[in-house]
């Protein structure tokens, strides 16, 4: 085969091959969503915020009965949060993060509140 038919042969299917490798028009643009995800994924975080309380409920019948004198509850709520600053800031949804900026009288008077609701 002489030079110039060897060349054209070879650029023939070198431009076959090229199209069919994904290099052609045929190659499928990133999906924007999924690149935000992707993008974003790092900075999601579980948030986790409660109080916990242990009460004694002591009483003759109790101990007649055999019953737990020492009850633990927990009042708090959990969520996913995102960072929005190199310095840690952290955004995240207000019933996540309720229990949290309550003081300690506060946060005992709402234990106290949610535990007599379920002795009664």
């Amino acid at each position: 085969m002489s030079k110039p038919k060897y060349l054209i042969a070879c650029l023939l299917i070198l431009f076959l091959l090229i199209p069919a490798a994904g290099c052609g028009q045929n190659s499928q643009a990133v999906d924007p969503d999924k690149m935000l995800t992707e993008y974003t994924k790092p900075a999601v975080v579980r948030v986790v915020s409660f109080n916990m309380a242990t009460y004694y409920v002591t009483s003759e019948l109790a101990n007649f009965l055999g019953i737990q004198t020492q009850l633990q509850y927990y009042d708090g709520g959990t969520g996913s949060g995102a960072i929005i600053a190199e310095n840690g800031y952290i955004v995240a949804n207000a019933r996540v993060v309720e229990t949290a900026k309550l003081d300690d009288k506060a946060a005992e008077d709402r234990l106290d509140k949610v535990f007599l609701l379920i002795l009664c």
